[in-house]
């Protein structure tokens, strides 16, 4: 029963959320666009928020076939330590 309910709370936040998500994923494509090649890091960056908030528009746009992975840069975190990030770029 808690499996079932929290599946229902899950789907009616997405409801909730979802025209939130699909403006978000159209500004990160046109980013990405603008941009030529761009790491989900640097956009939050850009954007003064967290990568996490938007990775998941990154994730479904790779799903759907808008954009594609063009490689790896190494960048660092907040202690210094440098980590590779997955570059983006739109399929063309």
């Amino acid at each position: 029963m808690q499996k079932m309910l929290g599946d229902y709370v899950s789907r009616e936040a997405y409801e909730i959320k979802k025209p939130e998500i699909e403006i978000d994923r159209d500004r990160v494509y046109q980013e990405i666009v603008n941009n030529g090649e761009i790491t989900c890091k640097e956009l939050a960056k850009k954007w003064h928020c967290n990568p996490n908030d938007i990775s998941g528009r990154f994730t479904e746009l790779a799903s759907e076939g808008f954009i594609v992975s063009v490689g790896k840069k190494y960048l660092a975190n907040y202690k210094g330590r440098m980590y590779p990030n997955t570059i983006w770029s739109a399929k063309i």
